[in-house]
């Protein structure tokens, strides 16, 4: 084997035009497959940073439309009494918060915690320790466990900050414990406060409005698990049939939990990328075939000596691996110069994205995929070069049948390059079409010119119900002093922003004159509180009745305002003005509210998904003590970034200690696609490198033909054939690999359109027109490559080829 890589070094290195384009070609795979491999890994491969991590699992609770339903308090306490699958299990439900105290404020994520919370992921403290059952009641001062980054930002990392007072959200806690570095579930979170701490507000099982999370003890599957709570739901469901009736639980493994809305997305890149390693392993099998023509001599000699058909297999192997050793080391550079851009690019959106970097497991997929490419594109010219008879190969025409042998090889290798690049062009342009005709959907507001603001403003009491006038009396001087700036034009606030990942609450709601709504019916619909000018703010269009003004206070009749989708499904071919309905779940004394306004839909949750039935109500009818995280939408005249400091300081002018988190309102719409927007910009990237790989490897095949068919064409020529003969010839010949190569491709994506077609938005996946222009792409650049050695073939003079022969 060194003697074979010692003549294959020099080897290579009297052939350095065809090295480089080999080592560049096949680092250019390698190199690709490996960055985007570094994602995969990061994203689905790696296990989550637990103890048994695949032990832990994600509960919810499921009815007839949807899988994943947020769960109930109390139905929580029961699976967790009755069932025995369970080592530990938690509920928890959190969000931005404001925190006072050391050196803030701040603003984080904090997070309500249920008993057993942190066993379930078995992470210890770093400092003091984690919630007691002494700890778990209502009291004046609440305990909290602070994240290891935010001991070290708001408290300089002092070691005596147990028992240290902070506010969250104007709730005053004493810090008890420190999580270890690292420990941010879920969602950055970096405050936990028990859920025990707060009044009860699960007294109906109605209201679902917390996650829960589970570990399985050693052994149990989760099948076992999910069969035991189907069987505690189908007993609660006897139990409390007005609330639990259709209601099950959905068990999934935390890891598929995280990366599910992302894993089919980067599956379908790394076999992108896997496509174009593919076809840069046909274009050196290509080159390879090509030079073993000219060596074919060379290996009968060697027969002739004594070497075995193994021996002559194992030296060409040698020389193969040793140019993907090269390509793939090329390869690595350029997956650690491309893994942080890729990093940069990555949506946010994507879990784990942050751990992304070339560590010891993508470094032996580089090795593995280099070695496994040697051996690819290795195989057909050893086993070519191996099977040559002896003596065929010494008659002085040597080349000849192994010249034709090569080219038929070639012409295979170049029909399966264009068939997988059409398939990798036609997946890439339908995802292209589809998020352009994403980006067409109009979204029911207007973004430009509007900068958004997340509050986290104190919760005003705990224990004790707080007067509205002094609710009011502080969202409304923000407001006011907001609205006073020069330039904005409107300002008003909402409970969840469009196109935000912000919990979406949603809630059965009855019908005055009609039967009350019975769970799991399809009479529901999001439930958001708003200010007089949000929708004003926000550009969504009033379409019948009025908005909210100034009397809409706490003591007129409750009114709200519903969207046109509401208005179409539930009163169709009436005017739902006037109408009243009630919300069971989402107001501590629920009442009825007039319908006095429709306004026009908007996309909430993302521009891919329909517009739903949504209820606004007014704030200043519905003020909560714990409503603390409002969102502040404003419409400048101008750009709205020039807008953020004098905002910022309104705020302050009411209360200094109030966090704020600025967006604008197009940078969410942005984000809002960005996850389609980074899949479409990679798919397009490879796809651009499939065609141009095709492309060489089409030019390379016709050029080769053409120099190994120069006394042939001279004949031609002297015959009388014209310069228009031979060019039509040898584009007859690209055309025809072309031509085959993409109706073998068309049925291969065909054969995948299932796959794709769950990633697409109202494009097909057999979509005619994006194959027919991906077909005619492909068949003009095989005509550009081909037209090249045509031209070149028609300058052959007839008398020097018939005088070389």
């Amino acid at each position: 084997m060194l003697h074979d890589l010692r003549y294959a070094i020099r080897t290579l290195r009297k052939n350095p035009a065809f090295t480089v384009v080999a080592v560049l070609t096949l680092a250019l795979g390698i190199g690709a497959n490996t960055a985007l491999f570094s994602v995969v890994n990061a994203v689905l491969l790696r296990p989550l940073p637990y103890r048994d991590p695949n032990r832990i699992v994600q509960l919810w609770e499921s009815n007839r439309s949807s899988l994943s339903v947020l769960v109930a308090s109390l139905n929580f306490l029961d699976w967790r009494g009755q069932s025995r699958s369970f080592e530990s299990m938690a509920l928890y439900a959190g969000g931005p918060v404001s925190a006072t105290g050391g050196d803030l404020p701040q603003r984080t994520s904090g997070t309500e915690v249920s008993r057993g919370f942190f066993d379930v992921f078995n992470v210890h403290p770093v400092l003091g320790r984690t919630f007691s059952a002494g700890d778990l009641q209502v009291s004046a001062s609440v305990p909290a466990v602070v994240g290891y980054g935010l001991w070290q930002r708001a408290f300089a990392s002092d070691p005596k900050v147990i028992g240290k007072t902070v506010h969250i959200s104007g709730i005053e806690c004493h810090v008890i414990g420190v999580a270890q570095p690292g420990f941010q579930f879920p969602d950055n979170t970096e405050l936990w406060i028990p859920f025990e701490a707060f009044p009860d507000d699960g007294s109906t099982r109605s209201a679902h409005n917390y996650f829960v999370i589970g570990r399985l003890k050693t052994g149990v599957p989760v099948a076992t698990a999910q069969a035991e709570l189907s069987t505690i739901a189908h007993r609660l469901e006897q139990q409390y049939p007005e609330s639990n009736k259709g209601q099950g639980v959905n068990v999934v493994p935390l890891h598929e939990q995280l990366v599910g809305d992302v894993k089919p997305a980067l599956l379908i890149l790394l076999g992108a990328v896997g496509l174009v390693l593919l076809i840069a392993c046909a274009n050196v099998a290509n080159l390879l075939l090509a030079r073993s023509a000219a060596r074919s001599r060379e290996m009968a000699v060697r027969t002739a000596l004594g070497a075995g058909r193994a021996r002559l297999v194992l030296q060409v192997l040698s020389e193969s691996l040793l140019l993907s050793a090269i390509g793939g080391s090329v390869g690595l550079l350029l997956a650690l110069w491309a893994t942080p851009l890729l990093s940069l690019l990555i949506p946010e959106s994507v879990p784990r994205a942050h751990e992304i970097q070339i560590d010891a497991a993508v470094l032996c997929f580089a090795l593995a995929i280099s070695v496994l490419t040697g051996v690819l594109f290795g195989l057909l010219p050893a086993r070519r070069l191996s099977r040559s008879e002896l003596n065929v190969s010494l008659k002085e025409a040597a080349g000849r049948a192994a010249t034709g042998r090569t080219r038929r090889a070639g012409r295979i290798l170049v029909v399966s390059e264009l068939a997988l690049s059409m398939v990798l062009l036609i997946t890439a342009g339908l995802l292209i079409r589809s998020f352009f005709g994403i980006l067409r959907v109009d979204p029911g507001f207007r973004a430009e010119h509007v900068v958004t603001a997340q509050l986290s403003l104190p919760v005003l009491s705990l224990t004790e119900p707080v007067h509205p006038g002094a609710i009011l009396n502080y969202y409304g001087q923000i407001l006011e002093r907001v609205q006073s700036i020069p330039g904005v034009l409107a300002a008003g606030t909402t409970t969840r922003l469009p196109l935000s990942d912000q919990l979406n609450v949603t809630g059965l709601f009855d019908i005055e004159g009609r039967p009350p709504a019975k769970l799991g019916s399809s009479q529901d619909a999001g439930y958001r509180v708003a200010s007089a000018d949000y929708f004003r703010a926000l550009g969504i269009p009033l379409v019948r009745g009025r908005e909210f003004d100034t009397h809409d206070s706490v003591g007129a009749p409750q009114i709200a305002l519903i969207n046109e989708t509401m208005a179409r499904r539930f009163w169709p071919g009436q005017d739902p003005l006037g109408k009243r309905i009630k919300f069971g779940g989402m107001e501590p004394q629920p009442q009825w509210v007039t319908v006095v306004g429709v306004v026009g839909d908007f996309r909430e949750s993302g521009l891919t998904e329909r517009p739903e039935p949504e209820v606004f109500v007014p704030f200043t009818q519905h003020l909560d003590g714990r409503l603390s995280d409002p969102n502040l939408v404003v419409r400048g005249a101008g750009d709205p970034k020039l807008l953020v400091s004098a905002i910022r300081d309104a705020i302050r002018a009411v209360d200094k200690n109030v966090p704020v988190e600025f967006n604008a309102m197009d940078a969410l719409l942005a984000d809002s696609v960005a996850q389609r927007r980074f899949q479409m910009r990679l798919l397009a990237l490879f796809a651009g490198m499939a065609l141009m790989l095709a492309a060489v490897g089409i030019y390379g095949v016709i050029a080769y033909s053409v120099s190994q068919r120069t006394h042939e064409i001279g004949i031609r020529m002297a015959l009388g054939a014209e310069r228009a003969d031979v060019v039509k010839m040898v584009i007859g010949q690209g055309m025809r690999m072309a031509a085959l190569g993409i109706a073998m491709g068309i049925a291969g994506a065909a054969a995948v359109s299932r796959i794709l077609s769950a990633q697409l938005y109202e494009v097909s996946a057999t979509d005619a027109a994006t194959y027919l222009v991906v077909s005619i792409l492909l068949l003009a650049v095989a005509l550009a490559a081909t037209y090249i050695p045509a031209r070149r073939a028609t300058a052959v003079d007839p008398l020097i080829a018939l005088r070389y022969e």
